[in-house]
């Protein structure tokens, strides 16, 4: 399993042969977030972009955001 970690949050990343992509899974949230890149460095960015706005959402919704 290949993990990517931003602070203390970590994302699961697989590479989609199909998309030719990277596409990692940010795991303990209590939803479900996930980002795509084609080099590690685009996809270091979609991660911490997506998890902002995932966490944006949860305090738009007053939502725990981690389980």
């Amino acid at each position: 399993m290949n993990i990517m970690t931003l602070g203390n949050v970590q994302a699961q990343i697989v590479f989609d042969q199909d998309a030719e992509l990277f596409r990692g899974e940010i795991l303990g949230l209590t939803g479900s977030a996930d980002c795509y890149g084609k080099t590690v460095d685009a996809l270091k960015r979609e991660f911490k972009k997506s998890l902002q706005i995932y966490l944006d959402e949860c305090t738009r919704r007053a939502i725990a955001p981690y389980q």
